[in-house]
């Protein structure tokens, strides 16, 4: 397996950032090239096995992608996991309290579900890497720029 890691600091408290990560509504405001994530089989809310359908943009790749939600540790951490062509792409976001506002930190992981793909995670991780490391700046812009202080 091979991984990188991407952060950013955010202004906001850490429980309003991972509430507004973790929600798949939100999805098409901080995740380039999706139009919606919704919970397959009608589930209510999101919670660890759940699976997630990804509906992405037209010239975004694949239509549709099938995410699993690795982990949910509320405020803590939300883990995803999609497989696309034998290789796992793993992206698992922890979220810091700091004494003033939160820091986000994405670890992607690229794993070869098949010991013939291990040469392919390589090139895989620097394709991800190159795609995703803005991923926690996103959010920061997509929270930051809808956040109104109350006065």
């Amino acid at each position: 397996m091979w991984a990188y890691s991407v952060s950013c600091r955010l202004m906001l408290p850490r429980d309003m950032v991972f509430g507004y990560a973790a929600d798949p509504a939100n999805a098409a405001k901080w995740l380039p090239g999706v139009e919606s994530w919704t919970l397959e089989d009608g589930a209510a809310e999101l919670a660890e096995g759940a699976a997630i359908v990804e509906t992405r943009a037209p010239g975004n790749g694949p239509r549709t992608r099938r995410y699993t939600v690795d982990a949910l540790l509320e405020p803590e951490r939300f883990a995803v996991r999609t497989v696309r062509r034998g290789l796992a792409y793993i992206y698992d976001f922890a979220f810091v309290p700091l004494s003033s506002g939160s820091l986000v930190i994405m670890n992607g992981k690229v794993e070869a579900t098949t010991p013939l793909l291990r040469w392919f995670e390589v090139v895989a991780l620097e394709w991800a890497r190159r795609e995703d490391r803005h991923l926690p700046e996103r959010l920061k812009t997509a929270l930051e720029g809808s956040w109104t202080p109350v006065v």
